[in-house]
């Protein structure tokens, strides 16, 4: 497609498919050409990109928002033009309620920063078009994002500005904004730059903004005291009506926690006097719970580890609710048991249900928010060769979260490519999709200098098992320049549906064709060759190249006989039966 024609079809606007052909026509270009945007008019490209972001549905947004993303990689980018025009665009469309865009935004805001010669031209440009923006629900976004976007290395700049926006919402002058949240994000900062360096910038505001932040602070402080003391009095009445009382010494609790009459309901044989404990355990460490000695914390989790194990999933449920409570009770204390409470949560991976899953995800994002993503995955990966392969499965999809939550700069990307990396052989088809889909993410992360660790990664495997046709597998997926996504529950949301290879059942929806989907389905009929043959040895359940050498098929499609209509005899019967004679 000719540059004057894409630059027409970006700003037809009565015509949304028309804009998304002109994008895919862009990133084809910048992928043929190594991702540089080689067009001669390059202002007037991201001019047209910078009015879809203005006048189109989400269905328009998202793949423009990708395009820009990959756009700000470029290194002849006019910046001054970009800055001018296209950035307050984009912080524009943070009033997004859809949960796809927004986290799109947010990546590419980073990379933003990330590409930036001077990362405080984009505060700045957060702080005139997000938090000073006419429209509350943009200056509420921003200041929800803030969080994300001051990593360390952006905390030796000159935050004032930042910080003296923040400030002004929390005297109640703009009625429209929270000023809970603006000194959430304040909080954010003073705990990440530490006390001393917080308070010179609180000298540096104006006397009438210092006096209201001091009276929110003060309001804050008192409110919680009042809260606090409600919640205890409650809990204390609620234990004198069971003829139990809160001992201060807590030398009547079980891990310092857990009424000694509570524990006994909490192992009756009865499940509805268990369902009614557990609920009454969580109001407890919801509202009453201070942190008691480390042997009782570990001793604590170790019970909630068995009461996973319960046959009655309310139980289940509420315990996990408890275990995402723990997590927040704990606060910075929590790095000390990341290992005892990933083990709990890692159990109910195998579960297939959604509600488990979505609760489990909770406990991570929860433990990444406190000590960051990759202590988390640290763990987690040591669980990529599960025997459940429910558990392999939600670990892969655990590390794609992280990447679509948390900047690539927090990562170490090269170590993850090689820690998932035998996910993309294993026997189980989901195992090998959730894989294909992780390598995709952090392909699109990683720098030139970092991906030749991702093909290392994909050869090592591939060669160390003597398994043809992986690299091709990875290239193809990687080349469908889609990523997949989080749902508003935080689960992931693969971009390349799930591909079957049911034939014969009725009407069913076309599956994506490509040599990546062939690998994926070539995971279960792997699989079903091992459980046909009983023990066999490696080389029964390669994957071999076609013998023809001009062949386009990279993996082969060898059949394994199952039970089933029409197969009902055994393989040496159909051999003697269609011999001569």
């Amino acid at each position: 497609m000719e540059e004057n024609v894409i630059i027409q079809q970006l700003n037809c606007t009565q015509n949304p498919s028309r804009r998304v052909e002109a994008i895919r026509a862009v990133r084809a270009h910048i992928l043929r050409n190594g991702g540089r945007l080689e067009f001669k008019n390059r202002n007037a490209i991201l001019s047209a990109l910078s009015q879809v972001l203005v006048d189109s549905g989400r269905d328009v947004k998202a793949p423009c928002i990708q395009l820009i993303s990959e756009i700000i990689q470029t290194s002849d980018l006019d910046v001054e033009h970009f800055r001018v025009d296209v950035l307050p665009k984009l912080i524009w469309n943070l009033r997004e309620e859809n949960s796809a865009v927004r986290k799109e935004l947010v990546q590419t805001l980073h990379k933003c920063l990330i590409h930036s010669s001077d990362p405080l031209d984009v505060f700045y440009a957060l702080v005139e078009h997000g938090l000073e923006c006419k429209d509350p629900r943009v200056r509420i976004a921003t200041t929800f994002i803030l969080p994300i976007l001051l990593t360390k290395e952006y905390l030796s700049l000159d935050l004032f500005e930042i910080v003296h926006s923040l400030a002004k919402k929390l005297g109640g002058s703009n009625g429209l904004d929270d000023p809970v949240v603006a000194y959430s994000t304040m909080e954010h900062i003073r705990q990440q730059l530490g006390e001393d360096d917080f308070i010179s910038y609180l000298k540096r505001l104006p006397p009438a903004l210092r006096r209201d932040y001091s009276r929110f602070v003060e309001v804050q402080f008192k409110q919680r005291a009042h809260l606090n003391n409600e919640l205890a009095t409650e809990v204390v009445q609620s234990f004198q009506d069971n003829s139990e009382t809160w001992s201060e010494d807590h030398s009547n609790l079980k891990f310092g926690v857990i009424p000694e009459e509570l524990h006994y309901r909490l192992v009756d044989h009865d499940y509805i006097t268990r369902t009614q404990a557990v609920e009454e355990l969580k109001d407890i460490i919801r509202v009453h719970f201070v942190s008691p000695c480390s042997a009782n914390v570990v001793g604590f989790i170790g019970f909630l580890c068995n009461l996973l194990d319960d046959s009655n999933f309310k139980v289940v449920h509420a315990t996990l609710e408890i275990l995402n409570l723990l997590v927040l009770k704990l606060s910075q204390n929590v790095e000390q048991y990341l290992k005892p409470i990933i083990s709990a949560a890692v159990k109910v991976l195998g579960d297939n249900r959604v509600v488990p899953k979505e609760q489990c995800m909770k406990v991570f994002m929860g433990l990444m928010k406190t000590v960051g993503p990759e202590k988390v995955l640290d763990l987690l990966l040591e669980n990529i060769k599960h025997k459940n392969c429910r558990v392999r499965e939600e670990v892969v999809n655990a590390v794609i979260a992280s990447l679509l939550t948390y900047p690539s700069e927090v990562f170490d990307l090269p170590k993850l490519c090689f820690a998932i990396a035998p996910a993309l052989i294993d026997g189980k088809r989901k195992v090998r999709h959730a894989a294909l889909e992780a390598f995709a993410v952090l392909a699109s992360f990683m720098s030139v200098e970092e991906k030749p660790a991702l093909n290392k990664a994909v050869d090592k495997v591939e060669l160390e098992e003597e398994l043809d046709g992986l690299s091709v597998a990875v290239c193809a997926r990687l080349a469908r320049r889609t990523l997949p996504k989080l749902t508003p529950q935080g689960l992931v949301e693969y971009a390349v549906p799930m591909p079957s290879s049911a034939h014969g059942r009725g009407a069913q929806a076309p599956r994506p064709q490509g040599a990546d989907t062939e690998w994926v389905l070539a995971g279960g009929r792997m699989q079903s060759a091992q459980n046909y043959c009983g023990s066999v040895d490696s080389d029964s359940v390669r994957v071999y190249r076609s013998s023809s050498p001009h062949s386009d098929e990279v993996i082969s499609n060898r059949r394994v006989l199952s039970a089933g209509k029409g197969k009902n005899k055994l393989p040496w019967e159909n051999q003697s039966s269609a011999a001569p004679g």
